[in-house]
């Protein structure tokens, strides 16, 4: 933030009136820079934004959530977990976010709202974001999903896959499809689109 000489409050005023925006490039920069401050007032801006948020723009939902979890860390999971409970944008992205934190706390959290999801498609985020903790107990958790051929299994292969995973977790997830034709192609067509 260039603008030291600027009284943090005066900075909050403006960005009050850019959070709201009719442009979405405006609201996102606000976003960024109000999480430039840093401060304990930022971050309860940045809270009330995403919990007024609504019907908001995916991608200021995830800016706003990030950028609590980078100010706040790891004590904000549970302000952040309460998002999960929707089934739509805001979830996805609150898992998302939660998954950046690398914790062990945010794979529980996850965990817990992928077992009690009804909904296929939050179901496959939670996957996706359960993999990208990049936690040893959630890798073990999508591999027994897999072994187990449960509900989700193929998209458990997918987010083991694209979670970028060690040679080491591409042989063992290797091992567990083989013998099921089924999660056999959902390797092949996941391993095929890896970066």
């Amino acid at each position: 933030m260039q603008c030291r000489s600027v009284p943090e409050t005066q900075l909050l005023h403006y960005f009050i009136d850019l959070l709201v925006d009719p442009e979405r490039s405006a609201r996102s920069d606000a976003v960024r820079a109000i999480e430039q401050l840093g401060s304990p007032a930022a971050s309860l801006l940045l809270r009330l934004r995403a919990q007024l948020g609504g019907d908001e723009d995916p991608e200021i939902l995830c800016a706003c959530y990030a950028a609590v979890m980078r100010i706040e860390g790891n004590s904000a999971l549970p302000w952040l977990n309460r998002f999960l409970t929707g089934e739509g944008d805001s979830a996805s992205e609150a898992a998302l976010a939660m998954a950046a934190t690398h914790s062990i706390e945010a794979f529980e959290m996850l965990k817990a709202r992928w077992e009690s999801s009804h909904d296929p498609w939050l179901r496959s985020v939670l996957l996706s974001a359960i993999a990208l903790t990049r936690q040893s107990v959630a890798i073990e958790f999508l591999l027994a999903v897999v072994k187990g051929d449960a509900l989700g299994a193929d998209q458990a292969v997918e987010a083991l896959l694209r979670s970028l995973p060690s040679e080491e977790i591409i042989d063992r997830l290797r091992s567990v499809v083989r013998g099921n034709p089924r999660l056999v192609r959902a390797f092949a067509a996941n391993a095929t689109a890896r970066p």
